[in-house]
């Protein structure tokens, strides 16, 4: 991938928790592009026709974005194959809180998520499907939120997507001819993957549960809870499940501040925190933790 000059632009943990997994604060104009990697230069993405297609992303946006409040109104372009003309375009937005899929000569929209500006990861995908032995099917597109199907359509259009003309864009649409249009990504966005299939409803709910769940693992020499080396999916944050199994003795630093939704700990496995440290648990916590706090004066305290 290669990108247009950025002013600003951020790199921010991913949603697995990994540092600098994501990449933030794209400007109006600004986005990444698939470049050739011999010449450099942009080169289109070849998904043709009305190939069956899958797009997924993690997400996350808040009520303000960039120190401004966002024009609800305006379109956020997210991944975007394609240009702008009719039958030539394929995209996956955020317009007025909803999620929306641009596709031939129109698309549709999901009703209002209200709970996507959280400031938490969200997971979508929008998965398209044509019958290639079936000359009457038109394709019918579906987009997931957070594993869920949030909305449906099938098209009636017999006219074939040619989405072969353009660079595959991240955060950003191309309009004819070839020029960045003002809808930039006002956010985080981590993992975008494209797939030339249409991945069913048990891949959509399988991947959204698999990026959900990390395991401490040990593995990276230490028993440092926030090494993400010692998880098996990345350090645990408030939107994901942990566990550790017997045998694994993680410990959370006296300047960490861990967090996870819910947490299970072996019966033959110990979770430490040490005194400055932190831990929230947003969700269920099973098995026990030992908390050290450190008491510097002979003061009663509540505990």
């Amino acid at each position: 991938l290669g990108a247009t000059t950025v002013s600003d632009l951020k790199y921010v943990e991913g949603a697995d928790g990994t540092a600098n997994g994501a990449i933030s604060n794209l400007g109006p104009a600004e986005y990444l592009e698939t470049i050739d990697a011999m010449s450099g230069t942009p080169a289109n993405f070849e998904i043709t026709g009305n190939t069956s297609r899958t797009i997924t992303t993690w997400i996350k946006t808040s009520a303000t974005q960039n120190g401004a409040v966002p024009n609800p109104k305006t379109q956020r372009e997210i991944v975007n194959m394609g240009t702008a003309d009719n039958f030539k375009k394929f995209t996956l937005m955020l317009i007025q809180n909803k999620v929306r899929n641009d596709i031939k000569a129109g698309g549709h929209s999901t009703p209002a998520q209200l709970f996507l500006n959280d400031d938490e990861w969200h997971f979508l995908a929008v998965v398209y499907y044509k019958d290639p032995a079936d000359v009457n099917d038109n394709g019918t597109s579906t987009i997931y939120v957070d594993g869920v199907v949030k909305g449906s359509c099938n098209f009636t259009s017999t006219q074939v997507i040619n989405t072969g003309a353009a660079p595959l864009l991240i955060g950003n649409q191309i309009t004819a001819p070839m020029t960045a249009k003002d809808r930039g990504f006002e956010g985080a966005i981590d993992d975008v993957r494209v797939y030339d299939s249409a991945l069913t409803a048990g891949n959509i709910q399988s991947m959204y549960d698999e990026f959900l769940n990390t395991t401490f693992t040990g593995l990276g020499g230490n028993n440092v809870w926030n090494n993400s080396s010692n998880w098996n999916n990345g350090v645990p944050n408030s939107s994901k499940n942990a566990s550790i199994p017997a045998g694994m003795n993680p410990e959370i630093g006296a300047t960490t501040a861990a967090a996870v939704n819910d947490l299970t700990v072996d019966s033959s496995a110990t979770l430490k925190i040490n005194s400055g440290g932190t831990l929230i648990v947003s969700g269920t916590s099973t098995g026990e933790v030992t908390y050290n706090r450190n008491l510097s004066t002979i003061n009663w305290y509540l505990v």
